[in-house]
């Protein structure tokens, strides 16, 4: 994020004008930033929230879900 403008509302403080600061923010695109999670570690953790997705609906057991992370978490 990037700060704008910055405004203070100065004394006297009379009917409305109370003490205040407001900040206008800017969101830039950052494309020089590294991504938190690398292509194939991002992939594991889709794959991760899949299974989870079929877990929590009873599609895999808890044993079925244990056997297919262990598989997922151990591919390079």
């Amino acid at each position: 994020m990037e700060i704008l403008t910055e405004t203070t509302a100065n004394p006297p403080y009379l009917l409305g004008n109370f003490p205040r600061l407001e900040i206008v923010f800017d969101c830039i695109d950052n494309t020089g930033a590294k991504p938190a999670v690398s292509g194939s570690d991002n992939s594991k953790y889709r794959r991760l929230l899949d299974l989870k997705k079929l877990l929590d609906a009873g599609v895999l057991t808890q044993q079925e879900f244990d056997s297919e992370k262990a598989k997922v978490l151990a591919e390079p």
